[in-house]
């Protein structure tokens, strides 16, 4: 199978059908597809949004692409990190697009991952009620996952994505390549949600991401894995599954929810790390954990679920374990450590605390994807806290006091 030839799909919504484009080096070609793809009438300013990381790496690719455009243009770029998707940068960006007399027939372009994604697309959906978007996402997690959905969010006090809106793009171009400068951190945060469209929807991902991982003889698993062309097909793989489910719930009431596998405790993880010390595919990674324990604990799946997960984990070197010194780090770091650190039993607690700031909470109940097995997920609902305890603890390197 050629991995190089150029791959579209074809994503369908209520509200917008449009094309995701995959192929390795397609950044070359992004003022040829902006006209020939959206053929927007109008069309008079580009606005793009990135961060200051993606500007240092490729500011020359941006501008070279943005000086082909026959059209006038301006850039914001944020810094570098999830508290970085903040109402208040909305408000600046609202106020930069005003000062470029931005109108509605313009288009902005998200040129990042999932934190510019997220806050481009929030600011699109909501200036002059909506604003044409384009998203080229340059990390794992935002290729495979949150550039595709329309999903738009800012935190608030943090607590993740509390403000946003579904909005859908209208064109999203994916360039593989972009990948090969990403930190390891950073394929981590990715290929935690690849994990999960395999143990959610299609076991078959999972084989050949341990294939894979077995066949790197030197140098860094993770890079050797996201740099092989097969992984391509992986990509791929994943896109058109969220296409699938977003045509089938794209307002997240129903099977859509399956894609929040394991983040449900990553997100109380986010928050009680203060969305800092964790990125959000490390915070997911050690919740697909603790979700396949509640899964086993509950007696939905068996005790052989769990090595599935640690099979992988060990083979990319991704840390199963969540260390507790992370905890006691964002408490110091936010001044409410007092010299005294948090138990294991503490922090657990404050983790099923932050669980009910999630939307899948309300005051009386709470709702969970756990797994059978690979590929079957399922939903289950109130969810006892003595599960929850027991998942949670088990995943925490630290000594019980």
């Amino acid at each position: 199978m050629n991995m190089d030839k150029l791959r579209v799909i074809n994503a369908k919504t209520l509200n917008r059908d449009y094309k995701i484009f995959i192929k390795p080096g397609l950044r070359l070609e992004l003022p040829e597809i902006i006209q020939d793809t959206l053929k927007l009438k109008g069309f008079e300013k580009i606005y793009l949004v990135t961060d200051n990381t993606v500007m240092s790496i490729y500011g020359e690719t941006i501008n070279k692409f943005l000086e082909k455009m026959p059209f006038s243009y301006r850039f914001f770029a944020l810094k570098q990190g999830e508290e970085q998707k903040s109402i208040d940068n909305a408000k600046k960006i609202y106020e930069d697009m005003l000062d470029f007399n931005l109108h509605r027939n313009d288009i902005v372009i998200a040129f990042g991952g999932g934190v510019v994604g997220d806050i481009a697309g929030f600011v699109a959906s909501t200036f002059h009620r909506g604003i044409r978007l384009m998203q080229i996402p340059t990390t794992l997690v935002a290729q495979v996952d949150s550039s595709i959905g329309g999903k738009t969010a800012v935190n608030i006090n943090n607590v993740k994505n509390a403000v946003g809106t579904f909005y859908q793009p209208h064109l999203i171009v994916i360039d593989p390549l972009f990948l090969v400068t990403l930190p390891e951190s950073e394929i981590i945060n990715g290929m935690a949600e690849v994990i999960k469209y395999g143990a959610v929807f299609n076991k078959n991902i999972l084989l050949c991401i341990k294939e894979l991982a077995v066949s790197v003889k030197s140098g860094s698993v993770l890079k050797g894995v996201l740099s092989d062309t097969r992984f391509y097909e992986i990509i791929h793989k994943c896109c058109k599954l969220k296409a699938m489910v977003v045509k089938k719930d794209e307002y997240d009431t129903g099977c859509r929810n399956l894609l929040n596998f394991g983040h449900t405790f990553g997100h109380a993880l986010e928050k009680e790390t203060g969305l800092n010390l964790l990125n959000h595919g490390q915070a997911v990674a050690h919740g697909m954990l603790m979700a396949a324990d509640a899964s086993i604990i509950s007696g939905i799946a068996k005790v052989s679920l769990k090595k599935i997960f640690t099979d992988i984990y060990s083979l990319l070197n991704m840390p199963e374990k969540l260390s507790l010194n992370i905890f006691n780090q964002s408490l110091n770091k936010a001044g409410k450590g007092m010299n005294k650190d948090l138990s294991t039993e503490a922090a657990v607690k404050k983790i099923i605390q932050s669980m009910e700031f999630d939307k899948k909470f309300s005051s009386k109940s709470n709702k969970f994807i756990l797994l059978k097995e690979a590929g079957k997920p399922v939903f289950v609902y109130n969810l006892d806290k003595g599960i929850l305890y027991d998942a949670i603890k088990n995943n925490i390197s630290g000594e019980i006091k």
